[in-house]
């Protein structure tokens, strides 16, 4: 079945700043945000939590993203100091790290950039089952990472630090599956070795998040 998920009305961002660092928009039926400062983490997240799923969002290049720029994906997002987060540069360079009562803890950073990332467009895949989480960039995988320090929390998607401001990031059609879709996602994806949306009132709704039974 499927059902409506809201992103907060409030916007979050890193502790440290403020929602007037960040501008979100709807363009061209993409949510598109804009980091108005340097330096900064901007993003939105859902008022609904999630303990274990897979959350599928499709992501679009910006040629003006310099490459220390990039997309930044949260998943048990309890508040602002306490997290998971997935960083993608422009430059295709893949950082994870774990934010516990503010402190920020490396899971993952890559040697290289991916081997085929696109800056037109990418599907992010991200399975967080229990202690474990897998991801899907386009079509690399990442190692698997083993965490136990969150056990459920929202959604969020923004823009990671950047360098300079004016920086933008476009996202689309997020979709959050049961946890038995992993297999489906996962099962036959090698690791590689080498390197919709409507205003309602003063919110945003995100496309329909769908169940898998």
């Amino acid at each position: 079945f499927s059902y409506p998920l809201f992103i907060n009305c409030i916007l979050c961002a890193d502790p440290r700043t403020n929602d007037n660092f960040g501008r979100f928009e709807i363009i061209g039926q993409r949510y598109k945000i804009t980091s108005s400062a340097g330096n900064v983490i901007s993003w939105s997240s859902t008022n609904r939590q999630f303990s274990d799923g897979v959350l599928k969002v499709a992501v679009f290049g910006n040629t003006n993203l310099s490459e220390d720029d990039g997309y930044f994906i949260t998943w048990r997002n309890i508040d602002q100091d306490n997290y998971y987060a997935l960083i993608i540069l422009s430059s295709g360079y893949v950082y994870v790290y774990k934010m516990i009562d503010d402190v920020e803890t490396e899971l993952f950073v890559s040697e290289q950039s991916l081997i085929n990332f696109n800056h037109s467009s990418n599907i992010i895949y991200i399975s967080f089952i229990g202690s474990k989480f897998d991801f899907l960039i386009g079509d690399q995988r990442i190692p698997t990472i083993y965490d136990n320090s969150l056990k459920n929390g929202s959604i969020g998607i923004g823009i990671s630090k950047s360098t300079s401001e004016n920086s933008s990031v476009f996202f689309d059609n997020l979709t959050v599956y049961h946890s038995s879709y992993n297999d489906q996602i996962f099962l036959e994806v090698p690791t590689p070795t080498e390197r919709s949306i409507i205003e309602k009132q003063n919110c945003v709704l995100w496309s329909d998040v769908t169940l898998a039974d």
